[in-house]
């Protein structure tokens, strides 16, 4: 069993060189992933000089560590959503999402190549019955918005459940693939990459001077080369730059995940999560499992399951949420046998009123845009950003602007409904597992 490597980090992955000389851009941009490229990519459509540069590659950006599910699903509850900001604004949450799932399939079909794309639906479903109950609650809502979720009976899914939702027309992909061929692709329009170069320091208003590490001292030596710009956007997964209030908006969450071959027709190819708190997920990718060998079998199919979430500042011996992740999963296979392939566990920031921080973070910076806190959203929250950054840097309206506006004011009402569920996950999950002794693994290689 792997424990470090994820699935879907490439070792023939094309790496592009270290900055080593000042150069001016219309568009710099830190950090090189789904945000990053994404934006690029857009911008380079539009005929801009764009500049990205990486500390490291793509397989070590966040978004090598996801499971990568495509959906508008957002982890706050439609329900929730209504009552936090208003149907209007719940509405706009669920619809920007789905604009970045039809992007998605958009480049790829511009672009010539499918990554494993494929449209699935997505099953939420209760393990017991009050959760069965408030997910049908939800699709009720969500139907009245223009969405079409539709309640489930348990004997719907292979597994003990008590019903739920079905959501149509979502979808998955590899995500690493995805955006190595959108880099590529942003490339030969003119986008300038450079990896494994590390910005120490942003500076300036009207005129931006992004100041990079000297090659090799891992950020230690501010000397490095230096890129003067117009704008800057900063996707990276922690904003290097924001103001004091900002960071005080979102709290920095573990995840831990499995990859599993099963047999084939297991259970429909489609994505899976759970109404628990903190809730587990699980994506199912046909004939893509492998052999102990490591190889693709098509018997096998690809069993990709998350969970077991809590605050990163809070100290729990990972095995122990492994433990719990692997007890889970046996819950969902039952007798059917399994091999853990590989795990990882990747990071996840929340934002403290349940919607990303996605815009320009300081008024007194208008040419500066950052992206946090995507939750468990990162493909869609991703995408949508550079959606939105293409648009205002290009002087273009973007209706969804005020609604994931870093600056905003969190109200009292939507503090009060996400510190329930945080709470709820940090009692259920944290403190559960950090008493949980750990068991033996199942077959693992």
């Amino acid at each position: 069993m792997k424990k470090s490597q994820t699935t879907w980090q490439m070792d023939d992955l094309k790496v592009y060189p270290p900055l080593n000389e000042n150069i001016m851009a219309d568009v710099v941009i830190v950090g090189a992933g789904i945000t990053g490229i994404t934006t690029a990519y857009l911008l380079a459509k539009e005929g801009r000089n764009v500049v990205v540069v990486d500390k490291g590659d793509l397989n070590e950006t966040v978004s090598a560590y996801t499971t990568a599910f495509i959906t508008y699903v957002v982890d706050t509850q439609f329900v929730d959503l209504i009552n936090m900001f208003g149907r209007e604004k719940a509405i706009q949450v669920f619809e920007s999402k789905r604009r970045a799932i039809d992007l998605i399939e958009k480049n790829m079909r511009e672009c010539n190549f499918t990554c494993e794309f494929k449209r699935v639906p997505m099953y939420s479903f209760g393990t017991d019955e009050k959760q069965a109950s408030d997910l049908k609650e939800d699709a009720e809502e969500a139907c009245k918005g223009g969405f079409p979720l539709k309640e489930i009976e348990g004997v719907k899914l292979p597994f003990p459940n008590f019903g739920g939702i079905e959501t149509p027309f979502q979808a998955k992909f590899h995500p690493v693939q995805y955006l190595s061929c959108l880099k590529a692709k942003a490339h030969e329009k003119g986008v300038r990459f450079y990896d494994q170069t590390e910005v120490v320091r942003i500076e300036g208003e009207k005129t931006i001077t992004v100041h990079t590490a000297k090659p090799g001292t891992n950020g230690k030596d501010a000397t490095g080369p230096s890129i003067i710009a117009n704008n800057v956007v900063v996707a990276t997964y922690k904003p290097m730059v924001e103001p004091g209030l900002t960071k005080l908006k979102k709290g920095t969450y573990i995840t831990y995940v499995f990859e599993l071959s099963i047999p084939t027709e297991t259970f429909p190819e489609a994505l899976y999560e759970d109404g628990e708190n903190p809730y587990h997920y699980f994506r199912v990718d046909k004939g893509l499992g492998v052999t102990s060998s490591g190889k693709v079998d098509p018997s096998l199919d690809r069993l990709i399951i998350g969970g077991e979430d809590h605050r990163q500042e809070i100290p729990i011996d990972e095995d122990k949420n492994y433990s719990a992740l692997e007890e889970y999963t046996k819950k969902i296979l039952g007798d059917i046998p399994y091999t853990i392939v590989r795990r990882w566990n990747g990071p996840i920031i929340e934002p403290s009123d349940g919607l990303a921080l996605i815009g320009r973070y300081d008024k007194k910076h208008p040419n500066h845009y950052s992206a946090t806190g995507f939750s468990g959203n990162g493909m869609t929250y991703g995408t949508l950003a550079g959606m939105m950054f293409a648009d205002m840097i290009l002087g273009r309206k973007n209706e969804y602007e005020e609604l994931y506006n870093p600056r905003r004011t969190h109200t009292l009402r939507s503090i009060l409904y996400k510190g329930r569920d945080y709470t709820e996950e940090l009692i259920h999950g944290a403190l559960k597992n950090s008493v949980r002794r750990t068991k033996s693994k199942g077959k693992t290689k």
